[in-house]
């Protein structure tokens, strides 16, 4: 890349950063529409993905939990999660497989991130029995199994299901969708280490604006855009993309590289 497309784009993964961590998400979704933009090598990108996730959703893990917000009942979903992450990680897929999940991927969050869901107060949270349990099991192995081919941390699909299921409140699944996004992120980038190596000088490039734009937005809470116009922003964006990248798969566009 020129120097001004590269300046560009480290400006993007900042600001990036930034709303992402104010609305207590990894950004990881936006950072493989990045690059596979940026035409990088589709073998690399969910590993570059995941720990550029990894930075950016720990500064929101830690005040989620110093919020007092974090939720026990998360860890066992942590616990059957974090296997199936890493073993998604080191699943090997051809480029189209890459980009068909790529585009589900993109157009889930998308549309998860458009349309806000019903907020659920603490007073409708419902204790559950053995069988709903198992099932909250299974689907958090699912999600962190898918996250680890695609790279990104899950918390974007936990989230909603623990709400649509009654698990948790609103403020306590989204402690809990922070926290499921670094422990995934963690295990989905050793996963794919075991597999590729990672680009290190992608990650250490990229690393700096996401730190900087992860402090910042974690820092100062009080913005202008209120979370949820910064998620229907974003839920276009990647629409836009996916519906790019489904163009460039069947072979009506060209993305240059």
């Amino acid at each position: 890349m020129h120097n001004l497309e590269v300046i560009f784009w480290l400006f993007v993964f900042f600001i990036t950063a930034f709303f992402y961590s104010s609305t207590g998400l990894g950004g990881a979704s936006a950072f493989l529409a990045y690059f596979s933009m940026m035409k990088i090598d589709y073998k690399i990108i969910p590993s570059l993905a995941l720990f550029l996730s990894v930075i950016s959703s720990l500064t929101s893990s830690i005040i989620w939990i110093r919020s007092g917000n974090f939720n026990k009942k998360t860890i066992p979903l942590i616990i059957f999660s974090f296997p199936a992450s890493f073993l998604g990680g080191k699943v090997i897929v051809q480029e189209r497989t890459f980009n068909i999940l790529l585009i589900i991927t993109l157009v889930s969050v998308g549309v998860s991130l458009l349309f806000e869901r019903k907020k659920l107060e603490k007073e409708d949270v419902e204790e559950k029995g053995l069988l709903e349990w198992l099932i909250a099991l299974f689907l958090s192995s699912a999600i962190g199994f898918f996250s680890g081919i695609v790279g990104i941390g899950g918390g974007i699909f936990l989230i909603p299901l623990l709400v649509k299921m009654k698990f948790m409140n609103q403020k306590e699944a989204s402690a809990a969708g922070a926290v499921f996004i670094l422990v995934n992120s963690i295990s989905g980038f050793i996963g794919q280490a075991t597999k590729i190596k990672p680009d290190i000088y992608s990650i250490a490039k990229f690393s700096i604006p996401v730190i900087l734009g992860a402090f910042l937005g974690s820092y100062i809470s009080s913005t202008k855009l209120k979370p949820s116009t910064i998620k229907k922003i974003f839920g276009s964006i990647l629409l836009f993309i996916s519906l790019l990248k489904f163009l460039e798969v069947v072979g009506l566009i060209r993305l240059t590289r």
